[in-house]
Parts: C-alpha cells; sequence; structure tokens
C-alpha cells in the first residue's frame, strides 16, 4: 500500500535559477564557518565569521536578483533537511552586517544587505515548513538589525530599503506550495514507517522517538495483518485531510482561523501527531513573520515621505496592498498619523483594532515592528 513519492528534481548550477546558487552557497559556507551557531555573540566571533562568509554573500546577493524556484527533495522522517545549517550560517552573518553598518550609520550599506537578507528568506520559505522556518530565522534577524534605526536613515537609503523590501515580498512563494512539500514529507514518514515493518526493523524506527510514539510503532508488531492494512490506511487517508485543511486554513486571514482536528483517535492519533502536526506552529509564525516584514516596509516608505514631505500621511492609501494588507485580518494595517508622528501597526491574533496597544515584546493584543524610531 505504499504511496509513491515524488522523485528529486535535478539542480543545475548553471543555470539561471537562485536556489541553485543558494545551494551551493550553503555547502561552502558550512565547509568555511568556523563559528558554531550557538557560539558565544561576541565582536571577535561576528568579525570572524562575516570575514569568513564574505565572498559568499556578495554569491548571495547576485543570487537574490534572480527568480528562485525552491527544488524541494523529500527527505525521510529522521534525515536532516538539507542545506539548512549553511542557510543559517548565511542568515546570521546578513544580520550581524546590517547591525555593523547601521552602527556606523552606513544607511545604504545595511538598506542594501538588509534587502539581500529579506529576499533570501523569503525564497527559502518556498520548501518544507522546515525551510520555510530557517527562512524565517533569517527574516528575522535582518530585520531587527535594521529597524530600530528607521527613523535615523536618510530619505535616499530609505527608498532603496522600501523598494527592494516590496520586491522581495512581491516574490513570496504561496503558502499551497510549502504545504503541498510538507504533504510529501509527510507521506515519506508513512512509507518509511511501512518500509520498516516489512523489513523488520520497527524497533529500530522506534528507537528513533520517545514516549507514546515509540510505543504506537512498537505495537505494530503484534497487529493482526487485516488491522494492520486498515492501520495504515488511515495515516494516508490522514495525510490527504490535514494537507486540505491546511490550504483552506491558510487561505484565511489568520484571526478567522480555527484549530484543525483530527478524524483519528488511539495510536493512529499519536503516530499522525507526531509526523503531521508541523502546520499550525507554521501558520503562525508565518503570519507574524510576514506581518512584521510588511511593517518594515511600510514604516521605511512613510519615514521616508515624512523626511522629505516634513509630515506623514493621512492614511495607508497611497502605498501599494502587497505592503499594507494585515495578514491577521485581510484588511489594512491600523494606522495613526499626526504631523510628524506616526504609528502603523497589525492587529494581531484577535483580528481587534487596540490602536497600537502591545506587550514588552510587541507582539499582543497588537502587533508592531520591533522598537522602530519613528
Amino acid at each position: 500500500m505504499e504511496v509513491p513519492t515524488d522523485p528529486p528534481t535535478k539542480a543545475s548550477t548553471s543555470g539561471p535559477n537562485a536556489f541553485d546558487a543558494y545551494a551551493d552557497l550553503a555547502r561552502r559556507a558550512e565547509r568555511v564557518s568556523t563559528v558554531p551557531l550557538d557560539a558565544r555573540d561576541t565582536p571577535a566571533t561576528r568579525r570572524r565569521s562575516v570575514d569568513q562568509l564574505s565572498a559568499i554573500l556578495l554569491g548571495l546577493e547576485a543570487a537574490t536578483k534572480r527568480d528562485c524556484a525552491f527544488r524541494f527533495e523529500a527527505t525521510g522522517p529522521f534525515d536532516e533537511r538539507p542545506h539548512q545549517i549553511g542557510w543559517l550560517y548565511l542568515g546570521r552573518a546578513i544580520a550581524w552586517r546590517v547591525e555593523a553598518a547601521a552602527k556606523n550609520r552606513e544607511w545604504f550599506e545595511a538598506a542594501r544587505w538588509a534587502v539581500v537578507g529579506t529576499t533570501f528568506g523569503l525564497d527559502l520559505s518556498g520548501g518544507s515548513m522546515s525551510d520555510a522556518t530557517a527562512g524565517f530565522g533569517v527574516l528575522d534577524g535582518t530585520r531587527r538589525a535594521l529597524a530600530p534605526h528607521i527613523g535615523l536613515m536618510d530619505p535616499g537609503a530609505l527608498a532603496e530599503l522600501a523598494g527592494g523590501l516590496d520586491a522581495a515580498l512581491a516574490r513570496l512563494p504561496e503558502p499551497a506550495t510549502t504545504i503541498e512539500n510538507e504533504g510529501r514529507l509527510m507521506l515519506a514518514a508513512i512509507n518509511a514507517l511501512q518500509d520498516a515493518h516489512q523489513a523488520g526493523k520497527l524497533k529500530e524506527f522506534a528507537d528513533k522517538l520517545y514516549g507514546a510514539p515509540r510505543d504506537a510503532v512498537m505495537s505494530l508488531e503484534d497487529m493482526p495483518g487485516i488491522e494492520r492494512s486498515l492501520f495504515f490506511q488511515s495515516l494516508f487517508d490522514e495525510q490527504k485531510l490535514v494537507v486540505s485543511r491546511l490550504l483552506e486554513a491558510a487561505s484565511v486571514p489568520g484571526s478567522r482561523r480555527g484549530p484543525l482536528t483530527t478524524q483519528l483517535s488511539g495510536r493512529a492519533k499519536t503516530i499522525a501527531e507526531q509526523f503531521f502536526s508541523a502546520g499550525e506552529p507554521w501558520l503562525r509564525i508565518r503570519d507574524r513573520v510576514l506581518a512584521r516584514t510588511q511593517l518594515f516596509a511600510l514604516t521605511a516608505r512613510i519615514a521616508h515621505d515624512k523626511a522629505v514631505r516634513g509630515t506623514v500621511p493621512e492614511s495607508l492609501a497611497q502605498y501599494p496592498a502587497l505592503s499594507t494588507t494585515d495578514p491577521y485580518t485581510g484588511l489594512p494595517f491600523g494606522y495613526l498619523g499626526v504631523g510628524q508622528d506616526f504609528l502603523v501597526y497589525s492587529y494581531g491574533m484577535d483580528g481587534k483594532d487596540d490602536r497600537g496597544d502591545t506587550d514588552g515584546a510587541r507582539l499582543e493584543p497588537d502587533l508592531l515592528l520591533e522598537d522602530s524610531k519613528n
């Protein structure tokens, strides 16, 4: 009853697809980096990391100017996703480069690398949910490095930043692409479990799990044949249902989504929760990161207009919907602007306008850009 997954797509490093360069540059970054991702953050480690990756980052910048089609390959349930470590090295170095430029008030340089990091991070969201989350980490690091300094930037650099961020947002992969890729990983997990049973290697598979999922896998050893066939069929049916529900959930604004439920119970539910549960957290992270990236672009545009005209706009109507539509509501972001002061914000998960009221993390009830100085 094994369900086939799609074969890997062959990459061509000489072609026009930015992804091929991203994959190659990730491998190079892993080879040359001597500063671990969990290394203590010091000026010395920052300098060493950026210096080691300097030439690779220039290649990455060139790649972001080409179209990107993520070459997704399904991997086994316990396999490391390819390229992610290298991508994280590159993302960290970009954020540190942006911070250094901002500290020295080199605003065009800061804008340049912020656009590179944003484009790169958004392009990575076209893979699996794990790949997308790695890209979101790049986006967060890049944005946090510059957002607090937007109010200090000169008009020319603000225009470069806003234009580059809008162009990056325009190439954002559709959520359906990520969901369908994740569905292939779900199938790969069921197939791997089925293969382990047929090869008499259930214990080897189960030993990579803990607690209830491990016990559920081991229970297959004593399960009668007909019951086992129905068990696997229920997992294949659940995979289709999960993908369908995620596609539906992704089509509505975040504040209007309900919880995803399962039709399974018992051991099948336990195994499904182990391998099919990435969707809801990914949707929540995607909403937050996308909202803040849009707010990043929008804040740069408003700050530019304020610097040029001496006053802020009365509304967001003059700006493209690409950067003004709140992913939590599907409506324009909240905006308060008078004279030279403004506040732009997302309504957040509850979908209610609290006039920019937020907590210390600037996440709720309304969601704001990180510590931007307007």
